[in-house]
């Protein structure tokens, strides 16, 4: 049996993956999708709400939450737009040459102590809501796009 002292931390895994060209690329491909996904959910669990309310709020139909979440396509500008109006949230976005990615929001003080907060459940409720509707690695990605025969950047929501 392997020792908890000899595995390897989550950042040395990553750090590791994207030594990988091709892990790198993909990374960098779906990072917007991503991160837009991570920031959903976290807003959905933080708020206590299920996929349906949230997209009663969003105007739109549960199915267009559950995409957004799994982090398997690329939110469009008044997609990003009308998360940023209803979360009263910041889903800016930095386009450069050699990326694209959603700019992260210094936190104010008050929203600093408010994110330490517990949230309703604690972190099992926060993992559970990860884990059901996970945020596909890059890998994971890749590799679903050769089975079906698509080149990656055929997806877009």
């Amino acid at each position: 049996m392997v020792k908890l002292s000899e595995l390897k931390t989550a950042e040395e895994v990553r750090a590791n993956d994207m030594q990988d060209p091709e892990y790198r690329r993909e990374y960098e491909r779906t990072r917007l999708a991503n991160d837009v996904a991570i920031r959903v959910i976290q807003y959905r669990v933080r708020h206590g709400l299920s996929q349906a309310e949230l997209a009663r709020r969003l105007g739109m139909r549960q199915p267009n939450v559950a995409r957004l979440e799994s982090g398997e396509h690329e939110p469009t500008i008044a997609t990003l737009s009308l998360l940023a109006q209803v979360l009263k949230q910041d889903f800016s976005v930095d386009v450069k040459p050699s990326r694209m990615r959603l700019r992260r929001p210094a936190l104010s003080t008050a929203e600093l102590a408010s994110s330490r907060r517990a949230v309703p459940g604690g972190r099992r409720a926060l993992a559970s809501a990860a884990s059901a509707n996970p945020v596909r690695s890059p890998r994971a990605s890749a590799a679903r796009s050769q089975r079906s025969g698509q080149r990656p950047a055929e997806s877009a929501l």
